[in-house]
């Protein structure tokens, strides 16, 4: 299950981290950074769940079902 979480951490700090960078780059305040943070966060749950469904599809076919 750490993968799991590690994918969700890693999608948020990858967003948060874009945001942070345009930001920079407009030279706004932290609005990047909010709508990174919730892209990436929505990104790293979206990939936790294709791999949560993946791994019990694996499960499955392991039992024989």
């Amino acid at each position: 299950m750490s993968q799991l979480g590690l994918t969700v951490v890693a999608g948020a700090l990858v967003g948060w981290a874009c945001g942070l960078g345009v930001d920079r780059l407009v030279g706004h305040g932290k609005s990047g950074q909010v709508v990174g943070l919730f892209l990436g966060l929505g990104g790293g749950i979206w990939g936790a769940w294709r791999e949560l469904k993946l791994s019990l599809a694996r499960a499955k076919d392991d039992r024989g079902e």
